[in-house]
């Protein structure tokens, strides 16, 4: 039997092993929102996109999952890993990475030592 498209989300959402709210975060919407996407599959083509890359599989697999009843193969799921070196940043990631570009060198270097100290002390 074939899947349907929100139940290949699910499954690659898992996979990826993220939560419905951190896929929510990543694509800037209400945990609510996504998960009722998720459960209808009503889904436009940009949001197949964008859910292709946070889930590190491709657009066809989330759109066709299945065909002539024979599972794809793992290669038309999942790019080759020398594709997946790209990510999908949060909206609060970005505004980090806007805040620091926008900082002087010196208070840049300095706000780069204390996230790197925070770090270090939450290892």
């Amino acid at each position: 039997m074939s899947q349907t498209i929100n139940e290949r989300i699910i499954i690659a959402r898992k996979l990826a092993n993220l939560t419905q709210a951190e896929v929510a975060e990543r694509l800037d919407m209400k945990s609510s929102t996504f998960s009722q996407m998720e459960r209808q599959g009503k889904i436009s083509s940009d949001m197949i996109l964008k859910l292709s890359k946070i889930l590190n599989v491709k657009p066809m697999y989330l759109l066709c999952g299945e065909t002539n009843n024979e599972l794809l193969k793992e290669s038309d799921i999942f790019p080759k890993k020398e594709q997946n070196t790209s990510f999908v940043l949060s909206r609060q990631e970005e505004n980090i990475i806007k805040i620091m570009r926008n900082l002087k060198k010196d208070a840049r270097k300095e706000a780069y030592e204390f996230l790197q100290k925070l770090y270090n002390e939450s290892r």
